[in-house]
């Protein structure tokens, strides 16, 4: 989703969204999740945001992403091996 322009990666989660509504899916996402928090401030500025008093992106998508993995970052000697 980080190489998708902001319109399709909010259209992205509302899709994975629904399909979890099914009890035979399983869906598995990598992302960047600075450029989806980026695209959901876009698509939802007046909804969503980082300041007090309403929704931050990170409360939209723990909405979509029941199971959140985070990897660490790839260190010098990770990106060589």
């Amino acid at each position: 989703l980080d190489r998708c322009p902001p319109a399709r990666v909010v259209e992205v989660l509302e899709a994975v969204h629904l399909l979890l509504a099914f009890p035979l899916f399983v869906v598995v996402v990598g992302v960047d999740v600075r450029w989806v928090k980026q695209a959901l401030r876009e698509r939802y500025p007046e909804q969503l945001g980082d300041h007090g008093g309403i929704a931050s992106p990170m409360d939209y998508l723990e909405k979509v992403f029941q199971i959140p993995f985070w990897l660490p970052a790839m260190d010098a000697a990770g990106g060589r091996r």
